[in-house]
C-alpha cells in the first residue's frame, strides 16, 4: 500500500474492519436462527415420542418382546451412538432408521438419557471415568 496516501489508507482499514464486522454479525444471525428454530427435545418432546418407541422396545423401555431389545437402564452413552449409527446409516435396521431419520442430535442425546435414566431388569454396572 506505499502507493496509497493516508486517506486511502484509512478507507481501506475502515472497509476491512467493516466487512469482519458484517461476516460476524452475517453468523451470529445465522446461528440464532438455526437455534430459535432447533428441533424441540424437551421433556414434553421426549414423552411423546417414547410412547412410539413403546410399541417395540416396551413401556419405559423394557421389551416384552424377544424380538426388541429391552434399552431401558443402558448406557447413555452406548443409546446415543446406537441411535446416530441408525441414523447416518452404519447399523442398518430399516425401522430405526426411519425411526430416528430426521431427529436431531439434542433429540437423540434427549432420548438416549432418558432411557438410560428408566429402571430395568439389565445390569449395567456403574463406572468411574477418571
Amino acid at each position: 500500500m506505499s502507493g496509497f496516501g493516508a486517506k486511502d489508507r484509512i478507507m481501506h482499514r475502515f472497509f476491512t474492519v467493516f466487512s469482519v464486522a458484517a461476516l460476524l454479525l452475517v453468523g451470529t444471525v445465522a446461528m440464532a436462527q438455526e437455534h430459535a428454530t432447533a428441533a424441540p427435545h424437551d421433556q414434553e418432546w421426549v414423552q411423546q415420542k417414547v410412547q412410539v418407541c413403546a410399541s417395540c422396545h416396551g413401556k419405559n423401555g423394557v421389551s416384552t418382546n424377544p424380538a426388541f431389545p429391552t434399552i431401558a437402564g443402558q448406557y447413555e452413552s452406548y443409546l446415543y451412538h446406537s441411535l446416530k449409527s441408525y441414523k447416518d446409516g452404519t447399523r442398518k435396521n430399516a425401522i430405526m432408521g426411519a425411526q430416528v431419520g430426521s431427529l436431531t442430535d439434542g433429540q437423540l442425546r434427549a432420548l438416549a438419557a432418558h432411557f438410560a435414566q428408566q429402571e430395568s431388569p439389565l445390569h449395567t454396572p456403574s463406572f468411574n471415568v477418571e
